[in-house]
C-alpha cells in the first residue's frame, strides 16, 4: 500500500512544479500551493487521533488511497481550474498525512517499542525511497513520452492498485508490541 503511494507520488514530487508552470502558474502561486499541501497535512495530524477512534485503519487507508487517486486526477486534468487545484492540494491531508499516521500503528504493533526505529527506518527505505525513486523514474517515462498529464494519470493507476490490494488483504495491525 505505502510503497504504491509513494510510487503514486512520483509524478507530484518529481513534476508537479513543472506541470504547473506549463499551466501558466507562476513562481509564488507554485510555492502557495506546495503549502497548503503541507497545511493540511499538519491539519489532519492534529484531528488524526479523533478519525481512528471513528474509523478502522482499513477504512481510513482506503479512504486515503481513494482520495488520493481522484486528486493526481484533477491534477491531471484541471490544473487550469484554481479552486480544484486548492482542493487537489488539500487532499494532501489523505495522500500523505491520513496513511502515515496509520503506518506509523503498524510499526508500533508489529516492532514494538524496543524495535520501533528498525521498523521506522525499513518503513521510510522501502516506501518513501524505493516507492518514491521507482514512481519519480516511471513517471519520467510517461512525462517524456506523453506529457506531465500522464505522469498524474500514472499516479492514479498506482492508486488503484494500492486499493485493490489493500481491500483485499489489509489486516488491522497488531497491539503495540505483540509483532
Amino acid at each position: 500500500m505505502n510503497f504504491l503511494l509513494q510510487v503514486s507520488h512520483g509524478a507530484y514530487y518529481t513534476f508537479f512544479s513543472i506541470h504547473l508552470e506549463q499551466h501558466g502558474y507562476g513562481k509564488l502561486s507554485i510555492g502557495l500551493l506546495w503549502s497548503l499541501g503541507v497545511f493540511a497535512e499538519i491539519a489532519l495530524f492534529l484531528v488524526m487521533h479523533r478519525l481512528t477512534r471513528s474509523f478502522t485503519v482499513r477504512q481510513i487507508a482506503i479512504g486515503a488511497l481513494t482520495l488520493t487517486m481522484i486528486r493526481w486526477v484533477l491534477i491531471a486534468e484541471l490544473t487550469d481550474v484554481v479552486l480544484v487545484l486548492l482542493f487537489a492540494q488539500l487532499l494532501h491531508a489523505a495522500s500523505y498525512g491520513a496513511l502515515h499516521a496509520i503506518s506509523v500503528q503498524y510499526i508500533q504493533g508489529f516492532f514494538g517499542k524496543y524495535h520501533h526505529g528498525q521498523g521506522q527506518a525499513l518503513y521510510s527505505g522501502l516506501t518513501f525511497g524505493a516507492g518514491g525513486a521507482l514512481g519519480a523514474w516511471l513517471s519520467g517515462f510517461l512525462v517524456d513520452g506523453f506529457s506531465t498529464s500522464a505522469a498524474f494519470w500514472g499516479g492514479a493507476a498506482a492508486m488503484a492498485l494500492a486499493i485493490v490490494i489493500t481491500w483485499r488483504g489489509l489486516r488491522p495491525p497488531p497491539a503495540h508490541g505483540e509483532g
